[in-house]
């Protein structure tokens, strides 16, 4: 089973396969979405908030949800539509009322669509959007009101997809998907920020933006099965994505007391406040599924990964054993390991063009300076960097127990 963007692909051996019902015939290629069949079909749940009687009674918490799925033309097209949203009222006992509580919404909205072109040609589309807005972010016993952060995110994912089987258990896709984001911080004013043993005072230092954006293209193929002491299942790809990252931060000092009242530190910044990153990235693997026993499945992969900021290969091998062990039909042993690296993470390599801090020390008085002020300022040497790696095993057993049970016991390193 593969995962296509969340379309379940069963490749095995038969080239008779029906893109018109979706499904195929025993040994085929089946290809099945969550999008429903030729009748609309509604849906809602959790439309009752909740109330609770905490310093008077007030709405605490809401999670509505609700979809709807039906056919744009019966047997040939199909859509589903998926809203939730969450709101939440944060109470804090210790604070004066009116000063004391702050909320949060988020929501999300998942709109996806199938159209069967031809008996053998699915194209899927896909459009997610995910918005929150939290105001006075942060409030609690030692940090009041003024000091807290209204935070607002959006995030919209697009994807289009298109999935063409070729005869003989071959199947290609191509595919784009786009992603746009956009953060934002604000402080309640500019006063100083404090941050003394007894809690925050003043207004956070912080007020920034943050776009961030990712194109992306993929060639996938499913190669027809064909026999070599075994039968094999080749399965190759292609992703190229483009990366974008900007950052607009205006900071302001901030503070740091001792425990009799005066001032220890006082840190302020310089230097540019517009942040702009960009990078491009380009993936290829090839993947075999090897069947040289009726009992054992073996599948080999090879992962390469390049991007214009580390530029040098990352190679990322893969392999799994599945074993049926003969004389035990109920029992499943399977094994894998995997080299793993992470992707490069724009916003840690934008740090250096990022604004600087100056700190400055005061004496057990609180206003005389002790020494010189410090600058902390981030430095990359992009020429030598390298990309984190994982390296993951795994072992499991399956075993089908006496009145319907299933036990498993799963080891992960």
């Amino acid at each position: 089973r593969l995962s296509i963007d969340g379309v379940r692909a069963i490749q095995v051996d038969s080239s008779r396969y029906s893109a018109e019902t979706g499904k195929g015939s025993a040994g085929a290629v089946d290809i099945r979405t969550g999008m429903g069949d030729d009748r609309w079909r509604p849906s809602a749940t959790n439309f009752v908030p909740g109330f609770e009687n905490h310093k008077g009674f007030t709405l605490t918490d809401w999670t509505p949800r609700g979809s709807i799925s039906g056919p744009v033309r019966r047997g040939r097209a199909w859509l589903f539509d998926s809203f939730d949203a969450q709101y939440d009222k944060n109470i804090v006992d210790e604070l004066p009322v009116g000063e004391d509580r702050n909320t949060s919404w988020r929501t999300s909205n998942l709109l996806r669509t199938q159209v069967n072109l031809a008996p053998a040609n699915i194209l899927i589309a896909s459009w997610l959007v995910n918005y929150w807005n939290a105001p006075r972010n942060g409030l609690t016993f030692l940090d009041p009101l003024e000091t807290t952060v209204d935070r607002r995110s959006r995030q919209h994912f697009f994807s289009v997809k298109d999935q063409i089987y070729l005869g003989r258990g071959a199947l290609i896709e191509i595919g784009y998907a786009a992603t746009r984001g956009f953060a934002r911080e604000n402080p309640q004013g500019r006063e100083t920020y404090r941050l003394t043993p007894d809690g925050r005072q003043g207004n956070f230092f912080l007020r920034s933006q943050r776009h961030t954006g990712r194109d992306q293209w993929l060639a996938h193929a499913f190669l027809p099965a064909f026999a070599a002491r075994g039968s094999h299942q080749l399965r190759a790809g292609l992703d190229l994505g483009r990366l974008t990252y900007s950052q607009l931060s205006d900071r302001h000092s901030y503070e740091i007391y001792r425990s009799d009242g005066t001032r220890s530190r006082r840190i302020e910044f310089g230097g540019a406040a517009d942040v702009r990153r960009k990078n491009f990235e380009a993936a290829g693997y090839l993947q075999d599924r090897w069947k040289p026993l009726p009992y054992l499945l073996v599948e080999m992969g090879l992962r390469a990964d390049w991007d214009q900021i580390i530029r040098r290969q990352a190679l990322s091998p893969r392999v799994s054993v599945s074993l049926a062990v003969p004389g035990l039909e109920n029992t499943k042993i399977a094994a894998g390991f995997g080299l793993f690296h992470d992707a490069t993470n724009l916003r840690v390599l934008s740090r250096h063009l990022d604004q600087y801090a100056l700190a400055r020390y005061y004496g057990p008085d609180g206003q005389s300076l002790v020494g010189n002020p410090s600058v902390s300022v981030y430095r990359v040497n992009e020429s030598g960097l390298t990309t984190p790696v994982y390296r993951n095993w795994s072992l499991g057993v399956e075993q089908l127990l006496p009145w319907g049970l299933h036990g498993r016991f799963e080891y992960l390193r």
